[in-house]
Formats: C-alpha cells, sequence, structure tokens
C-alpha cells in the first residue's frame, strides 16, 4: 500500500508521521534538502548534516560558473 508518505505507509498513520516531520523540523532536529520543494516531494537531512549540505551546493554552483 503506498500512502502519502511512500510505500508501507498507511493512511491511518499518514498524520502521526506528518506531526513527528513537523515536530522535527521546528525543533531543528532535521532541515529540508531543498527547501523550495514541495511537500509531496520534500526530503529532510538531519540539522548536523544541513551546513555541510549548504556549503556542499555552494561550492557546486562556484565550480559551474
Amino acid at each position: 500500500m503506498h500512502g502519502p508518505l511512500g510505500p508501507g505507509m498507511e493512511q491511518r498513520n499518514s498524520a502521526k508521521a506528518l506531526r513527528f516531520l513537523n515536530e522535527a523540523l521546528v525543533a531543528g532536529d532535521i532541515v529540508p534538502v531543498n527547501p523550495n520543494a514541495g511537500r509531496k516531494f520534500m526530503e529532510y537531512l538531519p540539522y548536523w548534516v544541513g551546513s555541510a549540505t549548504e556549503s556542499h551546493v555552494h561550492n557546486v554552483a562556484i565550480r559551474a560558473s
């Protein structure tokens, strides 16, 4: 069964999972990979990876120009 949060997620559990993700996001425990992505395509990383990812994206952008 495919729920709104991917394979294996039952519809009845989706509200709990979304609440858990929102709480972790507000607490700063996770950061979005792409803050501009739509909710359906949003991906998260642990907070401690966030700064490394941002600098990596910045470095790639500099090399591309």
